[in-house]
């Protein structure tokens, strides 16, 4: 009968891992528990013992890879512990453990505490060997008592039912229904209450799977964190560097009577608006075509540092606002072709002009912009 109970079989004693990592750790210290309780030998593993290898009995000190120990040498109350952890593929750091009041409950002492907490760093005792043999006997030998005893007060009972039925079968038929029907009843719930742990035991894996995804994603930010090289600062526009350097919204007529620029967006009905140093530095320029790009920002009111910097390329350099020097340059010839094409139109030379304009300023600014290729800012 004892290996007709579902707990009645053996544990398997776990194998070494690398003695560097909390897991190896683990298995080193319980192994070394186990063996220490079965032959009350401080020794751990280099103890002597006598194993069954297959139908060879050894006499060994070395590890062996399939050592296993009858689960009769565990106490019944850390039974169910062991049966968990051979059902589950967990983390082996949390396995052979029972909660600190058990251990105590079960004789274990001090010397018999994990040395590392679990993985929710609480503290606990090793399961461990210490029932002994005859107390397990004695465990059978008292079930086996109650079992019989038990069993002839059923065939007691259920002798005297037969007997009271035969005598009067209508005494019991209303009984007999309210049984039925509660044992009807008795299914429903425990069908219910299984379900439900089912679905709490679903929802709980996808909680801690979730939980583990997160971990991940958390720990490898953290590493692009430790690595990735400071960048650019995001793209602001022209309102929002206005608003940050002045301290004031640019208002529907613009500053300076500068009026908005572009076209409407017919999608929103809103507007486009353009920086008024860059609306100056346009104007300079067209008023004095030798100036180059750069004087025309600096005359429109932009400030660069020293542009004569060897080895660094205008589009790594940035003026007040963060905004490179090559961008600048670029929104600004963009604005002059956009200027001389309005004209052009009006004057009816048309794609001649504009031709020839567009050529002479990438020739003259093809240094300047040293092939720069940046996002238009407005």
């Amino acid at each position: 009968r004892l290996k007709e109970a579902k707990y009645i079989n053996y544990l398997t004693l776990p194998n070494s891992h690398k003695a560097d990592t909390p897991v190896g750790l683990h298995v080193k210290a319980y192994r070394e528990a186990v063996l220490r309780h079965l032959y009350n030998n401080p020794g751990g593993e280099m103890i002597e013992r006598t194993i069954s290898n297959g139908s060879k009995e050894v006499t060994t000190t070395k590890l062996v890879k399939m050592e296993r120990i009858s689960m009769v040498h565990f106490h019944p109350d850390v039974i169910p512990y062991l049966v968990q952890d051979k059902e589950s593929r967990g983390n082996k750091l949390n396995k052979w453990r029972i909660p600190i009041d058990l251990g105590k409950k079960t004789g274990l002492n001090e010397e018999d505490k994990c040395p590392t907490p679990d993985s929710n760093d609480v503290p606990s005792f090793f399961v461990l060997p210490n029932y002994s043999l005859e107390d397990a006997i004695a465990d059978v030998e008292r079930a086996e008592t109650e079992y019989k005893q038990k069993f002839k007060q059923f065939a007691a009972d259920n002798e005297r039912i037969t007997t009271e039925m035969a005598a009067d079968p209508y005494k019991y038929v209303l009984e007999i229904h309210d049984l039925k029907q509660q044992n009807a009843n008795l299914i429903k719930e425990n069908k219910e209450l299984k379900d439900k742990m089912k679905r709490e035991k679903s929802q709980q894996n996808a909680m801690e799977k979730k939980s583990k995804q997160l971990r991940y994603d958390l720990e490898k930010m953290a590493r692009r964190l430790s690595t990735k090289k400071v960048g650019r600062t995001p793209h602001r526009s022209a309102k929002d560097i206005y608003r940050e350097t002045t301290g004031q919204d640019l208002g529907e007529e613009g500053l300076l009577g500068v009026e908005p620029t572009g076209n409407q967006n017919k999608g929103s009905g809103g507007k486009r608006w353009s920086d008024p140093r860059m609306d100056r530095a346009v104007e300079a320029r067209l008023e004095d075509p030798s100036l180059s790009t750069e004087e025309a920002l600096r005359v429109g009111g932009f400030e660069f540092p020293s542009l004569d910097q060897k080895g660094v390329a205008q589009k790594d350099i940035m003026d007040g606002d963060n905004v490179s020097v090559a961008q600048r340059k670029n929104n600004l010839l963009r604005r002059l072709r956009q200027s001389k094409k309005s004209n052009a139109r009006h004057s009816g030379n048309g794609a001649e002009v504009v031709q020839e304009t567009d050529e002479t300023e990438m020739s003259k600014e093809s240094d300047d912009l040293e092939m720069a290729t940046v996002d238009e800012f407005v």
